[in-house]
């Protein structure tokens, strides 16, 4: 009985250790993306012409949306396809959500330009993820034989 508790708990364990290394960063990140959104009035840097903000959204979306990939790929191949289909499909409804969580905080409104630019950072992020998850891939499947020269 000792040996088969003992691997329930190593399992346990393990999932955990999962969670912490894969969703946990995603979930840190949506957390502080909502906390962003929930200030009625949020002060950002003016980078110098009129839609400004949407760089924001795209940039932060964009890193929300490497984190998505990096937690449903978990890097693994195999898991390319439906993983980044899965980080695009959360991507996109929290976005969605966001920004109608905004229209309820007094000072925010929901932007239609706004969610374009979320979407637009989410998918960004899917493609550049991809490319570098295979440039990577291939990068580590040549071996050098020393034989070879």
């Amino acid at each position: 009985m000792d040996s088969e508790s003992d691997t329930i708990t190593a399992r346990g364990v393990m999932k955990q250790n999962q969670f912490i290394r894969w969703q946990l960063p995603v979930v840190l990140y949506a957390l502080f993306i909502l906390f962003l959104t929930s200030y009625p009035r949020l002060e950002i840097p003016d980078v110098g012409f009129s839609w400004d903000d949407k760089i924001y959204h795209f940039g932060a979306y964009g890193i929300f949306g490497l984190l998505l990939a990096r937690a449903t790929t978990q890097y693994s191949p195999e898991k390319w396809r439906k993983g980044i289909f899965i980080a695009s499909c959360i991507g996109i409804v929290f976005g969605i959500f966001d920004e109608l969580h905004q229209s309820v905080i007094p000072g925010r409104y929901t932007e239609l330009a706004d969610l374009a630019a979320d979407i637009s950072g989410i998918l960004a992020a899917q493609v550049t993820f991809l490319l570098l998850a295979n440039y990577f891939s291939k990068k580590s499947h040549v071996h050098t034989n020393p034989v070879d020269g």
